[in-house]
């Protein structure tokens, strides 16, 4: 598991801040290892696959402005 941190409540601040590494360097630091370790990282590519199709079917909703819809189990979108 990589380093998490968890964010804090800084004084006079009405708003959350993160006290710590950023979560893109702790991915990118997971990733290396599990590079040179030859392991699986913690997020594989399937779930990056998952997180980008799901940002590229908004934005494809957007643009068309109408409902799309992902069929998971067949990895299609429906229009």
């Amino acid at each position: 598991m990589p380093n998490r941190w968890d964010p804090k409540v800084i004084d006079g601040e009405e708003r959350w801040s993160g006290v710590g590494p950023d979560s893109t360097t702790l991915h990118f630091e997971n990733f290396q290892k599990a590079i040179k370790d030859r392991k699986q990282p913690v997020e594989d590519v399937f779930a990056g696959h998952r997180a980008a199709a799901v940002a590229h079917l908004i934005n494809s909703s957007a643009k068309l402005k109408k409902p799309l819809w992902w069929d998971r189990a067949n990895d299609r979108i429906k229009a």
